[in-house]
């Protein structure tokens, strides 16, 4: 489709047509049918190359230079990591081809809420999640999608680093996210 043939109707729009495609919201937000997932799929996912597949195989997903609901404490989190074998990952400026080849290389996962993890959906089957969340804000429509395309997901709570502060900001317990690597059997 041409962005041409892309109309945003107004109020009062009138359309003569032949051909008329029209999306519509099938689920709840946040809630995805197999058969969502499996059309994104097929739409943005191409195979990614040998050397994308080892560079992304372990990644954390950083909000990059985000305002709010940053990660205080992400350099330590992320030289931890790195430790680990895993790649920090921004996805901002990245095409939706990119990201998708990025998820659908992972074998593991690490992130803080965010609409980054709606690449969820381009993961391999199995692919290990762990999420972390701000303990004021749980939204559980990636454990949603996690299920729709049969991730292996787990999750926990950051921390507040400041009480007074409403931008959602928070701390990664180091303590917490080992215990939870360990949980989900990853060295």
């Amino acid at each position: 489709m041409k962005q041409n043939q892309i109309i945003s109707p107004e109020k009062n729009t009138h359309l003569l047509t032949d051909v008329l495609i029209v999306p519509s919201f099938p689920i709840h937000t946040g809630n995805p049918t197999p058969r969502v997932c499996n059309f994104l799929r097929k739409t943005f996912l191409k195979k990614p190359s040998v050397n994308e597949l080892k560079k992304y195989e372990r990644i954390y997903i950083s909000r990059g230079d985000v305002k709010k609901r940053r990660v205080g404490n992400e350099l330590e989190i992320v030289e931890f990591l790195s430790k680990k074998g895993f790649n920090k990952v921004v996805l901002d400026g990245l095409s939706i081809e990119k990201q998708a080849k990025i998820f659908n290389s992972a074998k593991v996962i690490v992130a803080p809420h965010g609409a980054a993890l709606s690449n969820l959906v381009f993961a391999k089957k199995n692919t290990k999640i762990i999420e972390i969340f701000h303990p004021d804000y749980v939204n559980v429509c990636f454990w949603a999608l996690s299920n729709c395309v049969d991730l292996d997901y787990y999750y926990f709570m950051g921390e507040k680093t400041d009480y007074f502060n409403l931008d959602l900001g928070m701390k990664i317990n180091l303590q917490k996210l080992k215990d939870t690597l360990n949980l989900a059997e990853i060295d």
